[in-house]
């Protein structure tokens, strides 16, 4: 019946009793179900913080700036290290251990996954006023090739009647 729910997450100053499994820059989060003594007992960060249990139940952590507040009341409180916020209010969260049949929500949050790079940069691909320059590009020579066309058909039209004429 032992199912822990283990994620890290990047932080500021990292608290040694709260690191972990976790890289060096991240803090550990944890919430689990244990058997003690008999009965079920559902527990945030460590044994103390917890709740005994006998049909199902929904509880939360709250995961503040410098402690794991528990939705049910408790004697105990659990240090947290600071968040460490990127691009704003941006928390990177990483779930390292995940049991089947255990579920982990994160309320309040958007769930953001880097941009992957298309096929065509766009230097490589032609905007709208691009293939407009290229077509009246592309006008201004046919004119000028038509120009000195003309002007051919002009110069052979005269020397043929000068010369063939007479």
């Amino acid at each position: 019946m032992d199912k822990i729910v283990v994620v890290c997450y990047d932080a500021q100053n990292v608290i040694s009793s709260v690191k972990g499994e976790c890289e060096s820059n991240q803090c550990v989060f944890q919430a689990g179900v244990s058997e003690d003594m008999g009965k079920s007992i559902l527990w945030f960060m460590s044994t103390p913080m917890a709740k005994t249990f006998t049909s199902n139940i929904c509880e939360t952590a709250v995961l503040k700036s410098s402690k794991v507040i528990p939705s049910f009341v408790t004697s105990s409180s659990y240090d947290s290290c600071q968040l460490s916020k990127s691009n704003g209010n941006v928390v990177k969260l990483f779930v390292r251990a995940l049991p089947s049949g255990c579920r982990l929500k994160v309320k309040n949050a958007k769930i953001w996954s880097p941009t992957t790079p298309s096929a065509t940069t766009p230097s490589e691909s032609a905007t709208p006023e691009d293939s407009s320059k290229i077509g009246s590009t592309v006008w201004i020579i046919l004119g000028i090739l038509l120009f000195i066309l003309v002007i051919g058909f002009i110069a052979f039209g005269l020397v043929f009647y000068v010369y063939f004429l007479p």
